[in-house]
């Protein structure tokens, strides 16, 4: 398996995105985008006849306490504009696309065991990666590469989980999701 990780640069009053700091000690095949919609649509376009066959990428959710595996993307672009961007019509990500697609980095059974209470992962799951460019960057990568295990995980802030211990339980998914590859 060759795993691409994404993480995001600044925006607002973040400085220091955690996703920026996680991602290069996940994978040697990482890179930070800008919070801009132009950028991410640009680097989904550039991934066209890549290697990668896993692609998981990371961003800022600072009202969470442990990390959270999102279970799927919304054709929706919300009303604020990317940090950076310059360009902010589009309601939809695609226009012919299906409303929702599911994440294919874990199949559903492997949801499944890695959340069960056996398992005991410190990582949660989640329905809706919102409307801003989490979502945006999970549905442009789904709807482009059907084939490839895709993936999007919203880590909360360095006080909230430390993040020796966020890079651990990413790391365990990450090792769980090739169990099966």
């Amino acid at each position: 398996m060759s795993l691409l990780v994404t993480g995001f640069g600044p925006f607002r009053s973040v400085t220091n995105n955690p996703s920026s700091i996680i991602a290069p000690q996940l994978s040697s095949n990482h890179t930070v985008l800008s919070v801009n919609y132009e950028v991410v649509e640009e680097f989904a376009d550039s991934l066209k006849g890549s290697p990668f066959t896993s692609i998981l990428c990371l961003g800022l959710n600072s009202n969470l306490l442990v990390p959270a595996f999102e279970l799927y993307a919304h054709n929706s672009v919300g009303s604020e504009p990317g940090y950076l961007s310059t360009d902010h019509q589009r309601t939809v990500i695609s226009v012919a696309g299906p409303q929702t697609l599911g994440q294919t980095f874990l199949t559903p059974k492997q949801v499944q065991t890695f959340v069960s209470p056996e398992f005991s992962s410190p990582i949660g799951t989640s329905y809706s990666p919102g409307d801003y460019l989490c979502n945006f960057i999970l549905y442009s990568l789904l709807i482009r590469f059907p084939q490839k295990k895709i993936g999007f995980v919203h880590i909360p802030t360095f006080e909230a989980m430390p993040e020796k211990d966020q890079v651990q339980s990413i790391k365990q998914l990450i090792e769980f999701q090739q169990l099966d590859s």
